[in-house]
């Protein structure tokens, strides 16, 4: 499962800030700001006119988790999904420091 486009974006807003980590597949690749132009016969285009970038100005073409993990989705039973393990570890971790 790719995240992409407004997903990039939202990740993007996260990236950088403190306990915060990445688990997943790295993200689709669409990290632009796009317009939407009129073409004739009512049709429509959307042009890049920028690129999205993370709180520090870095750009990525696109986002690679901090811990990768693919093709572990367990939707019918997410506590069997390995992303959803990762996370519950990794929040577990960051309560037993307080």
């Amino acid at each position: 499962m790719f995240t992409g486009s407004s997903g990039e974006v939202t990740a993007l807003a996260f990236k950088g800030k403190e306990n915060t980590i990445f688990i997943g597949g790295n993200t689709a690749g669409y990290t632009t700001g796009n317009v939407t132009w009129p073409l004739p016969f009512g049709s429509l285009i959307a042009l890049p006119t920028g690129y999205d970038s993370d709180r520090d100005g870095n750009y990525y073409p696109y986002i690679v988790p901090d811990i990768v993990i693919s093709k572990q989705d367990n939707f019918e039973n997410l506590m069997s999904d390995a992303n959803i393990q990762e996370a519950v570890k990794f929040i577990e971790s960051e309560t037993s420091k307080n």
